[in-house]
């Protein structure tokens, strides 16, 4: 039986390998900035240095250019295929953009971030889609920043997907530092999907008498079957229970809150404050906390006698209403993501503080709600054999999607055996 227990064991490890794939695009460890060119400044712009805060070796980009990994494509396009997630660490203080450039089945994309929170989608320039982050990244702290690509892509262009991954660039910000690029495909736990019926959902007691909770066919999401939340606006509110001590980032979708999506001459128009309130309850190691999540361009922070941490989501572009200036390239309506890494929430306004788990996913005004899962972060303690730290980079032949391959058939090799010795009693007997 050891023999058994033990193929089993190593069957198990290949396995979560396949599932918890992850490349590390740049993490400093080799001392040089090799990876890297400049697309606009000078090549001193780029140095490496330790970082006695976070006790490792970081990429500092002084200069304010803008500095490249990878490419559009060819010899020097990273071409990683597979991991649709990126995390990242930096610190700054001033305004910058971070593109992340992928081949789509739809041609190439340029998925940028930047240092407000509003999302334009498609805006800026061509094959360019626009997600704000927020401007507690330019509060001179260290932190790690994770986005899930595809979602990301699928924002702006929900039958669009990714192919690969074949670049990382860093503009603005003088003096920024990153460390810990990595891609990886994260666990999840899915808690609402829409293929559940709604027996997971509580409306509050204090929700008015005609509140209801049903389970609906939207012709505008992909998976068809969403959450469709009614009742008496605001003052209604619905409670998903997630349960959850081992992830930090908690994503959805929704659409149809606030206002009818309109087309708008200006940025940054708020019709309704009160078009959504997101409210994620929490315990941390300062005791219970409600991370809460409306549209607006400012972060509130500590609310409600300092129990309650507030992020503003943007404008309305986030309910689906598109600027004049991105029109008719942006349609209205499109269902929105929220991505959002719950641990680093809590330290933009509590910085001691972490979170400890997830107890619950509350949602008040009407509209639709899908896809409500929390993600695994990266773990940047890694093995290096999955490092492109050269000079290098790896061609599409060599990507990490023809590794993955490999890993599977070995899986399907090591399962035969083990079969096969299951069946032997009396190979099994000896041992």
């Amino acid at each position: 039986m050891i023999l058994k227990h033990s193929k089993l064991l190593l069957l198990l490890l290949i396995f979560s390998s396949i599932l918890e794939a992850k490349t590390v695009i740049e993490d400093g460890e080799s001392g040089t900035t090799t990876l890297w060119r400049v697309v606009q400044g000078e090549a001193d712009d780029i140095s490496n240095v330790y970082d006695k805060e976070i006790n490792s070796r970081v990429i500092e980009l002084k200069g304010g250019g803008s500095y490249k990994i990878g490419a559009t494509g060819g010899d020097r396009a990273l071409t990683i295929i597979g991991e649709k997630s990126i995390s990242w660490k930096m610190k700054t203080t001033l305004p910058y953009t971070i593109y992340v450039i992928v081949k789509t089945t739809d041609d190439l994309r340029y998925l940028f971030y930047v240092s407000t929170p509003s999302r334009g989608l498609k805006h800026g320039f061509q094959n360019g889609i626009h997600h704000g982050i927020g401007k507690s990244t330019i509060d001179g702290r260290w932190r790690r920043v994770t986005r899930d690509l595809e979602a990301d892509l699928k924002d702006a262009e929900p039958n669009n997907s990714i192919i690969s991954v074949n670049g990382f660039i860093y503009s603005g910000g003088n003096g920024g530092r990153l460390d810990d690029i990595i891609l990886y495909s994260p666990k999840e736990i899915i808690y609402e999907d829409g293929s559940n019926e709604v027996k997971n959902w509580t409306i509050l007691d204090n929700s008015s008498s005609d509140a209801t909770v049903t389970n609906i066919s939207d012709s505008k999401n992909q998976q068809n079957r969403v959450i469709s939340l009614q009742g008496d606006g605001i003052n209604s509110a619905y409670k998903l229970s997630i349960n959850n001590s081992s992830c930090k980032i908690l994503q959805w979708k929704f659409r149809g809150f606030g206002s009818e999506p309109e087309i708008f001459d200006t940025r940054g128009v708020i019709q309704d404050l009160k078009a959504f309130e997101f409210r994620v309850h929490i315990q941390s190691k300062n005791g219970a906390r409600d991370l809460i999540y409306t549209l607006g361009e400012d972060n509130l922070g500590l609310i409600e006698n300092g129990f309650t941490i507030h992020h503003g989501l943007g404008d309305d572009r986030a309910i689906g209403s598109v600027w004049s200036g991105d029109n008719p390239i942006n349609e209205l309506g499109l269902w929105q993501s929220v991505t959002r890494d719950l641990d680093e929430d809590i330290k933009d306004f509590e910085p001691n503080n972490t979170l400890v788990a997830v107890n619950s996913f509350e949602v008040r005004n009407s509209g639709l709600i899908d896809d409500v899962k929390m993600l695994s972060s990266v773990d940047t303690n890694i093995s290096k054999c999955n490092n492109i730290n050269s000079s290098n980079p790896k061609k599409e032949s060599n990507s990490v999607g023809i590794g993955k391959l490999f890993l599977v058939f070995q899986f399907i090799y090591l399962l035969l055996i083990v079969v096969f010795l299951l069946k032997n009693k009396r190979i099994i007997k000896k041992v």
